[in-house]
């Protein structure tokens, strides 16, 4: 009786945090989605977003394994060497930000 109050109260402060947390640098995002799945243990409104947004992750990964796939070698590892860079760039501008 007590747990369905209380997986209520706290999968709903949860994501209550999660969307306070969106606009701001950090996970907010993870935390609405985290929320949901405490949710979804035992409401089906929840279960259903759980599973909505799962499939819909499943649908990107698969498409992108095959744009990835389609991409020559050469290709492939452009795109690594891009992404370390921007994450370099990204790093140095953070430090920059930093020390100031």
């Amino acid at each position: 009786m007590v747990r369905k109050p209380f997986i209520f109260l706290l999968g709903f402060t949860v994501v209550a945090v999660g969307i306070i947390l969106i606009p701001l640098p950090g996970p907010g995002w993870a935390v609405v989605f985290v929320g949901f799945a405490i949710l979804a243990t035992e409401f089906h409104f929840a279960e259903k977003v759980r599973d909505h947004v799962v499939g819909f992750l499943k649908k990107i990964i698969k498409e992108a394994e095959h744009y990835w796939h389609a991409l020559s070698r050469r290709e492939q590892i452009l795109l690594i060497i891009l992404a370390i860079f921007v994450c370099i760039v990204a790093i140095f501008a953070i430090w920059c930000i930093m020390i100031q």
